[in-house]
């Protein structure tokens, strides 16, 4: 038994016999003890004093087969649980593979059971997930199987001696009687089960059923019928929940006849689009009704009601032929009916009514309620409603409710004073023909009294006259009622005026009030989570509503605002149109997940019952943005989560408007860094949003922004295996998924990243390059700077041309890569020392495992970057000596040999060239003429050499000059033309000279921090150091 069953089969003893379930020889065991599958495995499935198994003598003695037809379990418990993870502790059985290996290997057995018995069986069903549990003691069952033509027939008989049924914590059917009989037919080729002559019968009351249910591998799809005919009240009560049972038994009278048929054609789950139809067909009927209870003097008599109805998705017909009853010769009677759809509606509806409840609370007397007043009604409608073409059914009639009472066993004090006053007329069949006046509506509750009237006319175009005072504890409330409100706690204390008519724009509103609210709990379909108004103070002024620290929470997160709303009562009355307002919100921490729509899903690690197992909310579907709101909302945040992204001191204004949201001037700081971003964002479905941002950022620590930003991480896999900081200036654009996370192939965009002492570790692609090179330098280098221009569209990264060094090579790189990891690049290593020479590299193939080729040598002059700023003065003079002395045709071997010799070249006196000098002589018609002697304007000449720049400047003691350094090399030097101011100067034969004289120079001699520049041989100036 053990090897076919997923659990442990024990027993004390077993026996075989042909007396104990005769003629079927019967393999039995004793004190049997089967455990639930894992994680149940510590918990019995089965306990039972004997299971049974009745074996075909005839087919074991003639045909030598041993076929297991019957199973019997006598005197024994069941616990079946589904815990609230969704995981069952009867799935005990092996698998179809191995049960036929095991009949393939024992061909002589037929484990096909045609019968189940259970006798004196209790039963317990828990259900975690959904908060049902059935207690049943005293079960009886005995089921026949037949498998003919593929269809199997099942025939049973039920009975059971207590069924308890508890669902959302109240108890119904609590200790009765149960028997039922069927006959089912199980279409195992098509799949479906066929119910037929299938009764019930609890406590008296006589239920049949029929229909067929056609299941599916992810649903099923119904067409049931239930049927009650003659029944009665007292049968019905006996089924009620046990509160209702005990009430019924301190009734005097309780009578009246109960016949009903409801058909249901429906579905669960997933099922093929020609079974999803939905369709519920009703007819009911209740006559010769009559309740009083023992201790009252009055009787509810002459209850009547007949109802038909058929009902489809958004589109039904109810028929309430009769609705009335009597109580103390005080007769109310109503009919109703409706045709079409939440569209347009065909409705016809009279009710008369005059009804001292004092005297209907005595006659029912029912549990846990008592109420009191007089109610009096007189209302006739008839007519089509189509919101649409704003019709409305001709109607005229009243309501009132005068001192009226109730007290619920939820609270010990009642609900007191109701008083209700209202009037509808409406003489036409439109919105703008209606009037509804409710002259009263006040209550008091705890000794805080609430008053209310209105005047409302023309609904296409409201004329509206409101007033509210008064104090509501809802808490409190809702323990006495369940109130029908998208709120259910907090309190409220009102002072309103309001008069006006919404869309008439010659007259200024007349508002006027305050309303203050705390700890208000507003629950809505359309949040995840209650959003909780901790406290605030509203002022109505005309048609605006002004509100200061309005604190609010939801969640984790949490805000205070203040600003006002404007043209609020049409957006609140109509919601479709639109709200507008100016706000400030400051907070101290928003989570922005907790607004995505959330489906639930189990996060385990093992089956073991001490799992912490736990149901956590995923995101699945966009966020959603209100299409009626036009708002404007200066931002103030301390803390904003997104997701694992820590997000702080952000500011900015947000725009809220035709399902979008739009950022301006919006600043922030984040992993370590600092911000600038605008943005939008607008939802196109509930699975699809459009985005688009532009950001500028500033020194983003490279290891938390990979760990906390999904795009970061697409963008730049290699930040995985890196150190160091980031800037960026970039703009994007693209679709978020239902998870809200960018959808790679939408993205388009383009801008720079620039990087700072970058440390990479174990970086496949610069590891990889090392090896392939032989240069040990690469792997895990250290990158002081990297500037990269890039775009993105059609899924592919496109990397301008980019430069970076690793000590002592000077790297290139350029090319593709495809957000699905595919790389398509273009590199150069650049040897030392100035990178002419280097070695080009081409990178292709998926990022996991991509392919190097290394090319030959080649020389690019443009590889240099004398704009470099890690270059030193020696190291300029060097690479300016060596781009001069490098000419057209030298081979390979001979620049590498030229820049050999020019880096191992002293180069100071070069270097000591890049200074200011003063001029000591100028020779003329070569004659050599001291400046001492001579008084200039601006003192002596000037001469100002820049080796980085190439460039010189200065003056010749009037005039300002200005030029180029053509060439420098070990004794060598050119200046370009020579550009001046033109000025009258005194010594104009000597500043001629001296320019004339600069023009001509080619080489010069450097000693004693005296400078001499010449022609050839000739001396032409003399410098001495500044």
């Amino acid at each position: 038994m053990n090897d076919n069953i997923n659990s442990q089969f024990s027993f004390d003893d077993s026996n075989i016999s042909f007396f104990t379930h005769f003629p079927d020889l019967t393999l039995s065991f004793e004190n049997v003890t089967i455990q639930g599958n894992a994680p149940f495995s510590e918990t019995s499935l089965i306990k039972a004093k004997e299971l049974s198994f009745g074996v075909n003598i005839f087919r074991l003695i003639f045909s030598r087969a041993i076929e297991v037809n019957k199973t019997y379990v006598t005197d024994s418990e069941i616990e079946i649980i589904k815990d609230q993870f969704s995981r069952v502790n009867y799935n005990i059985a092996k698998t179809a593979d191995n049960i036929e290996e095991e009949i393939e290997a024992n061909s002589n057995i037929d484990l096909s059971f045609e019968g189940l018995v259970l006798t004196n069986t209790s039963i317990i069903y828990r259900n975690l997930e959904n908060g049902v549990t059935v207690y049943s003691k005293g079960v009886n069952y005995d089921g026949d199987l037949k498998l003919l033509e593929r269809k199997l027939e099942l025939g049973s008989k039920l009975t059971i001696d207590n069924i308890d049924l508890v669902f959302d914590k109240i108890e119904y059917l609590k200790g009765k009687k149960l028997r039922a009989k069927s006959f089912t037919v199980y279409d195992t080729k098509n799949l479906s089960v066929e119910l037929d002559k299938n009764s019930i019968w609890i406590n008296g009351l006589d239920l049949d059923f029929e229909g067929l249910l056609n299941i599916f591998e992810d649903g099923i799809a119904y067409d049931l019928n239930f049927k009650t005919n003659n029944g009665d009240f007292k049968k019905l009560a006996s089924a009620l929940p046990p509160k209702y049972v005990e009430w019924s038994k301190d009734l005097k009278v309780l009578k009246g006849n109960l016949n009903a048929d409801l058909h249901l054609i429906s579905s669960v789950g997933n099922v093929p689009s020609e079974y999803r139809k939905e369709e519920a067909i009703l007819d009911l009927e209740i006559t010769e009704g009559a309740i009083t209870h023992n201790t009252s003097e009055y009787n509810l008599e002459n209850l009547l009601i007949k109802i038909q109805g058929r009902f489809k998705p958004n589109c039904f017909n109810v028929k309430v032929d009769t609705l009335s009853f009597t109580i103390d010769d005080e007769k109310s009677y109503g009919n109703l009916y409706l045709d079409g759809s939440s569209d347009s509606l065909f409705i016809k509806y009279s009710i008369t009514s005059k009804v001292n409840l004092d005297k209907l609370n005595k006659a029912l007397t029912l549990p846990n309620v008592k109420f009191s007043g007089v109610l009096e009604s007189d209302w006739m409608t008839e007519g089509v409603y189509q919101p649409k073409t704003s019709k409305f059914p001709k109607s005229k009639g009243y309501f009132t409710l005068k001192d009226g009472t109730l007290l619920t066993a939820r609270h010990p004090e009642p609900l007191k004073n109701i008083n209700i006053s209202a009037k509808i007329k409406n003489d036409g069949d439109s919105y703008a023909s209606s009037t509804l006046d409710i002259d009263t509506l006040s209550f008091s509750f705890l000794n805080n009294p609430f008053k209310a009237k209105g005047k409302f006319q023309d609904f296409d175009n409201l004329k509206y006259n409101i007033q509210a005072k008064g104090k509501i504890d809802f808490t409190t409330l809702n323990k006495a009622i369940a109130l029908p409100f998208l709120f259910s706690e907090g309190k409220m204390d009102s002072n309103i005026s309001m008069v006006g008519q919404l869309n008439d724009t010659s007259q200024e509103k007349k508002h006027s009030g305050t309303l203050k609210l705390q700890n208000i709990n507003l629950e809505s379909d359309a949040l995840q989570q209650p959003l909780y108004i901790d406290e605030g103070n509203f002022i109505f002024l005309n048609d605006r509503v002004g509100f200061t620290d309005l604190k609010v929470h939801y969640g984790r997160s949490n805000a205070t605002l203040n600003g006002h709303f404007k043209d609020y009562l049409k957006y609140f009355l109509y919601k479709k149109d639109v709200l507008r307002g100016d706000l400030d919100l400051y907070s101290k921490k928003i989570d922005i997940t907790e607004f995505f729509p959330k489906v639930e899903v189990i996060q385990t690690n093992s089956d073991s019952l001490t799992t912490a197992y736990t149901k956590a909310g995923v995101t699945n579907g966009v966020l959603q943005v209100p299409s009626n709101l036009d708002i404007s909302l200066g931002l103030n945040i301390d803390s904003l989560q997104y997701n694992s992204l820590e997000i702080s001191k952000l500011t900015g204004n947000l725009g809220i408007n035709n399902r979008a949201l739009i950022l301006k001037k919006g600043q922030l700081n984040m992993v370590d860094g600092s911000a600038k971003l605008e943005g939008a964002y607008n939802a196109l479905s509930p699975e699809k949003a459009l985005f688009s941002m532009k950001i500028k950022a500033q020194n983003l620590n490279i290891k938390k922004a990979y760990n906390s930003m999904v795009l970061f991480e697409e963008l730049l896999p290699a930040a995985e295996k890196a150190s160091g900081s980031i800037s960026t200036n970039y703009e994007l654009s693209g679709t978020l998924n239902k998870e809200m996370i960018p959808e790679l192939r939408s993205l388009k965009g383009g801008g720079e990243l620039t990087g700072s002492n970058i440390q990479f570790e174990d970086y496949k692609l610069m590891g990889r390059l090392s090896k392939k090179s032989g240069f040990n330098a690469l792997n895990d280098p250290k990158v002081s700077e990297i500037k990269i221009k890039s775009t993105i569209e059609s899924n592919v990264l496109e990397l301008e041309r980019f430069k970076f060094k690793v000590r002592p090579f000077r790297l290139r790189t350029e090319g593709q890569i495809a957000l699905d990891g595919e790389l398509s690049l273009k590199m150069r290593i650049g040897l030392p020392p100035f990178g002419i020479i280097g070695i080009p590299v081409t990178v292709k193939g998926p990022s996991d495992d991509f392919k190097i080729k290394l090319g030959k040598k080649t020389k690019d002059l443009k590889a240099v970057d004398a704009e470099d700023p890690d270059y030193t003065d020696e190291d300029l003079f060097r690479l300016n000596m060596l781009k001069d002395s490098i000419r057209e045709g030298m081979t390979l071997k001979e620049i590498t040999a030229m820049e050999e010799h020019i880096n191992n070249i002293t180069p100071n006196d070069p270097i000591r060239l890049n200074d200011i000098w003063l001029l000591e002589s100028v020779w003329i018609n070569g004659e050599e003429v001291e400046i001492a002697q001579y008084t200039f304007e601006k003192g002596n000449p000037v001469l100002e050499i820049n080796i980085r720049n190439m460039s010189f400047l200065g003056h010749e003691g009037c005039n300002n000059i200005i030029g180029e350094v053509l060439i420098i090399a070990l004794g060598k030097i050119t200046f370009g033309p020579v550009t001046s101011t033109d000025m009258m100067c005194p010594n104009p034969e000597l500043t001629k000279a001296y320019i004339e004289n600069l023009g001509q120079v080619n080489r010069y001699t450097y000693e004693q921090l005296q400078l001499t520049l010449y022609k050839d041989e000739i001396p032409l100036l003399k410098f001495k150091k500044n």
